[in-house]
C-alpha cells in the first residue's frame, strides 16, 4: 500500500503529545459519568433510573461488539496511506452502516426478552436503538481521524458528548422534564454530535481512488478488522464478565464493593487506553522498536505513579466519597491498581502487533486471557468475594501481557526485557514532553 503526501501521524504530532491529549480527552467522560449519576438518580425514581439503564443497556453493549474491528481497521489503512483517507473512510463508513442496520435488527427482535415484558422499557429501548447506524458511522470518522493523528478530534469527541450531555441533563432536571423518555433521548441522541470535529478536520483528506489497493477496499478492511474484533469482543468479557459473576458467585454486597474498586482502580487506564491507541497508529506507521519500548516504560512509570497515589491515600477519602460501608473496597481497589499497571507493557506490545500487521495474535492474547480469568473467578469468588474477582483480573491481565509480549518477540523480534524496569534517560524523556507540552499550553494562550 502506498502512501499519500501527509506525514506520518507520530512525526507530526509527538508520541508525548498525542498520548496526553487523548488521555485529557478520555477524563471527560468519566467525569461526567461521576456528575449525571446523581442527576439521574434524583430525578427519576428507583423504576425510572431502572427503566433508563435496561433500555441503554442494549444499545451501550452493540456498539461495543457489532464494529467487527472496522473503525480499528480504518485507523491502520489510513496510518499507512494517509493519501486514501478519504476512500477509506466511504467504505468503512459502508460497512459500519451495514453493521448498524444489523445492530437494530438485533435490538428489536431481542427487545422483547431483554426488555422483560414490559412495554415501557421496550419502547425506550427501541427509540434508542433509533441512533445505532449513525454512532456506528461515528465510529468509521474515528478511525479515519486516528490514523491521521488529528488527535485533538478525538479528544474533542469525547469532551462535546459528554460536556453537552451533562449541559442538557441538569436543566432539564431543574426543570422537571427528567423523564425516563428525555434521559433515552439525551443519553442516546447526543454523542452524535462528536462527529462534528471529524467532519471539521477530515475535509480535504483527498479525492476518493476509484480502484485503491486491496487492503483498502471493503473486503481487505474486513478482513483486518475480524482479526482485531476477536480480541475485542475478548477484551469486552476480561473487563467486564467479573463484575456481572460476582453477585451469583458470591452476594450483591460483594458486588457493591468491587464496582467500586473497579470504578476508583482503573483511573490509569484512562492514560493506558491512550498510549494504547497512539502506539497502534505510530507502529502502523513506522515501526521504531526502541521508541516502542520507551514508551512502555514511560507509561508504566507515569501510571504506576497515578497509581501509588490513589493507593496512599484511598483510605481515607474513599469511604468518605463512598461511604463507610465501602471501606472494604480498599484492598480490592489495590489489587485493581496492580493490575492496571502490570497489564501495560504487553498493552503497547499488543498494539505494536495491531499496528505491524498482526492483530490475529493479540486476540489469541486476549481470548486465553480472558478464559483463564473466568476459571480463577469461579475457583476464588465464592469463598474471597470481591477481592477475589479482583485477583482474578490481576492473573488475567498478567496473562495477556505476558503472551503478548512473547508474540511481538517471536514475530516481531523484539526483546522483553526493554520494555520493562526503566534505563537512563526514561525520566529525562518524560520531564522533557511536560515541558514542551506546558510550553505549547503557553503559546496557545
Amino acid at each position: 500500500m502506498t502512501a499519500g503526501p501527509a506525514a506520518p501521524p507520530a512525526a507530526r504530532t509527538g508520541l508525548s503529545g498525542a498520548i496526553a491529549t487523548l488521555a485529557a480527552g478520555n477524563l471527560f467522560p468519566a467525569l461526567v459519568s461521576v456528575a449525571t449519576g446523581p442527576v439521574l438518580a434524583q430525578a427519576l425514581d428507583l423504576e425510572g433510573r431502572g427503566q433508563v439503564a435496561a433500555a441503554m443497556a442494549p444499545f451501550t453493549l452493540v456498539t461495543s461488539i457489532l464494529t467487527f474491528g472496522v473503525p480499528e481497521a480504518a485507523t491502520y489503512a489510513v496510518a499507512r496511506a494517509p493519501g486514501l483517507a478519504r476512500t477509506v473512510l466511504r467504505r468503512s463508513s459502508w460497512l459500519m452502516a451495514g453493521a448498524g442496520l444489523l445492530a437494530v435488527a438485533v435490538v428489536w427482535l431481542l427487545s422483547p426478552f431483554l426488555s422483560g415484558g414490559q412495554d415501557a422499557i421496550r419502547s425506550l429501548m427501541l427509540l434508542a436503538s433509533c441512533a445505532l447506524v449513525p454512532q456506528l458511522v461515528v465510529g468509521s470518522l474515528r478511525g479515519a481521524a486516528a490514523g491521521l493523528g488529528r488527535w485533538r478530534a478525538l479528544a474533542a469527541e469525547k469532551v462535546l458528548s459528554s460536556v453537552t450531555k451533562l449541559v442538557v441533563l441538569v436543566p432539564l432536571w431543574l426543570t422537571g422534564h427528567l423523564t425516563p423518555l428525555t434521559a433515552t433521548v439525551v443519553l442516546a441522541g447526543l454523542p452524535l454530535l462528536g462527529a462534528v470535529p471529524y467532519l471539521l478536520v477530515l475535509r480535504g483528506t483527498g479525492p476518493v481512488v476509484a480502484s485503491p489497493p486491496a487492503q483498502v477496499r471493503a473486503a481487505g478492511l474486513l478482513r483486518f478488522g475480524l482479526r482485531v474484533w476477536a480480541g475485542s469482543l475478548a477484551g469486552v468479557l476480561l473487563m467486564r464478565l467479573d463484575q456481572s459473576l460476582v453477585t451469583p458467585l458470591s452476594d450483591a454486597d460483594q458486588a457493591g464493593l468491587y464496582a467500586v474498586a473497579v470504578a476508583v482502580g482503573e483511573l490509569p487506564l484512562l492514560l493506558s487506553a491512550a498510549v494504547r491507541d497512539v502506539t497502534f497508529v505510530s507502529e502502523a506507521a513506522g515501526s521504531d522498536d526502541a521508541r516502542l519500548a520507551r514508551t512502555s516504560r514511560v507509561a508504566t512509570l507515569v501510571c504506576g505513579a497515578v497509581a501509588l497515589g490513589v493507593g496512599l491515600t484511598m483510605g481515607w477519602w474513599l469511604p468518605l466519597l463512598f461511604g463507610a460501608a465501602f471501606a472494604p473496597a480498599v484492598p480490592v481497589t489495590a489489587v485493581v491498581l496492580a493490575a492496571v499497571v502490570l497489564g501495560i507493557p504487553g498493552s503497547v506490545a499488543g498494539s505494536a502487533l495491531g499496528g505491524r500487521g498482526r492483530p490475529g495474535l493479540r486476540s489469541v492474547s486476549l481470548a486465553v486471557a480472558c478464559a483463564v480469568n473466568l476459571v480463577v473467578l469461579l475457583l476464588l469468588v465464592p469463598s474471597t468475594g470481591a477481592l477475589g474477582a479482583a485477583w482474578a483480573t490481576l492473573v488475567g491481565n498478567a496473562v495477556a501481557a505476558g503472551m503478548n509480549l512473547v508474540f511481538a518477540r517471536a514475530v516481531l523480534g523484539t526483546a522483553v526485557l526493554p520494555f520493562l524496569g526503566l534505563r537512563r534517560g526514561d525520566v529525562g524523556v518524560l520531564v522533557a514532553a511536560g515541558r514542551r507540552m506546558l510550553g505549547g499550553a503557553r503559546r496557545r494562550r
